[in-house]
């Protein structure tokens, strides 16, 4: 075998493998938390029920279905359900290496996806069961085919355009503003090389034809959605803490602007490839936060995943435009120590919820004749019952989904709690505003235990008999 022949290809595999084993290593060392709880329940309905279900949910359901065969396959352990999440982070480094060999050298293609596999963000969201890696690999999917139909006007591409970005809104509804971006972009280019305008225009109503059924339930859950407060409305501290979150720290943060600043200094040379990037980058996010000033917040930097992959395009475009190899190397290297003390720091902590320990400390302590209250009932079904094993135990939401704990409803402890031995509080995701919980178990009940984990904060109960 010629190894220089194959050089490139070895490293690419090598970096690959790495990408791999650092996505897999403590995958399953944490609970399953909340949100991957919701994921869990969502793929263990049938076909017809999800999609019902997915009408009250905030996302479309490709991810669930998706999720739904593969633990039909596979199995709900945290293992099976993460790992489908690490497959598409580890195809996502796999296509951002295509794109970026498309539009330069095998050498800032290889550094990109070495970037990518070593990236605390993209590791993070490859160990959980969501759709955020599922969607970074749609985006950059579809920026591919974009690019490549752009550039050939080949049927196959626009195919291929519609397919990737019909299942992007399927995954996620603020797909929509990257391919909007995507129609600005196309629009503002020179018409030399440009798609046959008719085609494109063909396209995208084809596509919105086939997105029109989620259109109905999305403004249906719109209605539902304004009356409701999620999330502050983003700060200027917010989306510049947006780059530090892709990079992984500060320092990193500081790095990698200055390597993009001097990857955009031969702008010129390269302006078509640098405005791509830079759209690809910043557009979709603009639009997400005009939405979120004029209309809702929903404003989450996991939100914008989908265009980090051009940060790190651009970073290793920075570095490979280093003359001399020696600046190359030492500039990799420099990035490798900081990053991997980011993941050492990131595989050390525990920072999601804690619901195997929290299920292990109930089975083991409560009686059979205990009754045990959620103040958020959504907690009981999407995480608590996925731990649990014992099957005589009197599980009961303190309150309905849809409220919050006021003078009134607070009343239901002492009624759901009259005839247990003991009461067990499982205080997560809660809705105590005026912390009234507090107050009440002060005045009127024994503290037996009391423990605090990572969301969550478990109370056993007895009530006071004087």
């Amino acid at each position: 075998m010629n190894f220089q022949k194959h050089k490139n290809t070895l490293i690419f595999l090598s970096i690959l493998l790495l990408a791999f084993v650092l996505r897999l290593f403590y995958l399953s060392h944490e609970s399953i938390w909340l949100d991957e709880g919701i994921s869990i329940a969502m793929a263990k309905l049938n076909f017809a029920q999800l999609i019902d279900k997915s009408v009250i949910d905030s996302f479309p359901p490709l991810y669930y279905l998706l999720l739904h065969y593969w633990m039909l396959l596979l199995g709900d352990s945290e293992l099976s359900v993460r790992f489908l999440s690490l497959v598409f982070s580890v195809a996502s480094i796999v296509v951002s290496y295509q794109l970026t060999k498309y539009l330069w050298q095998e050498k800032v293609a290889l550094i990109t996806a070495f970037l990518l596999a070593i990236s605390v963000f993209h590791i993070d969201y490859a160990q959980e069961a969501r759709m955020y890696s599922l969607l970074t690999f749609l985006s950059v999917s579809s920026f591919y085919f974009f690019l490549k139909w752009k550039d050939s006007a080949a049927k196959k591409w626009m195919f291929l355009l519609f397919l990737i970005n019909l299942l992007f809104l399927y995954t996620h509804t603020l797909a929509v503003f990257f391919i909007a971006a995507q129609n600005i972009y196309y629009f503002l280019l020179k018409k030399k090389g440009a798609i046959v305008v008719k085609s494109w225009i063909i396209l995208q109503l084809l596509l919105l034809l086939a997105f029109l059924p989620w259109i109905q339930i999305f403004l249906l859950q719109a209605s539902v959605w304004q009356n409701m407060v999620w999330m502050p409305a983003p700060t200027i501290r917010d989306i510049a803490g947006t780059l530090s979150t892709y990079s992984g720290s500060i320092l990193l943060t500081l790095v990698f602007c200055v390597l993009i600043l001097k990857a955009l200094i031969p702008y010129k040379k390269e302006q078509l490839k640098f405005n791509f990037l830079v759209f690809w980058l910043a557009f979709p996010t603009a639009l997400l936060l005009v939405f979120c000033f004029l209309f809702q917040s929903i404003y989450l930097q996991k939100y914008t995943i989908a265009s980090s992959l051009p940060f790190f395009i651009l970073v290793a475009y920075g570095i490979q435009s280093f003359e001399q190899k020696k600046h190359k190397i030492g500039m990799l290297s420099a990035i490798t120590i900081l990053a991997a003390i980011k993941l050492a720091v990131y595989y050390a902590q525990e920072d999601k919820e804690q619901w195997r320990e929290a299920v292990a400390l109930v089975e083991s302590n409560a009686d059979k004749n205990d009754v045990i209250l959620f103040d958020a009932a959504y907690c009981k079904h999407n995480a608590f019952d996925y731990y649990v094993k014992r099957s005589d135990l009197n599980k009961l939401p303190l309150i309905d989904v849809r409220e919050e704990l006021n003078e009134s409803n607070i009343l239901r402890l002492d009624s759901l709690s009259a005839k247990a031995k003991s009461t067990w509080l499982v205080l997560s995701h809660s809705r105590d505003e005026k912390a009234l919980l507090a107050q009440k178990i002060k005045t009127d009940f024994q503290v037996l235990l009391h423990q605090k984990l990572i969301g969550i904060e478990l109370y056993q109960l007895r009530r006071r008999t004087n």
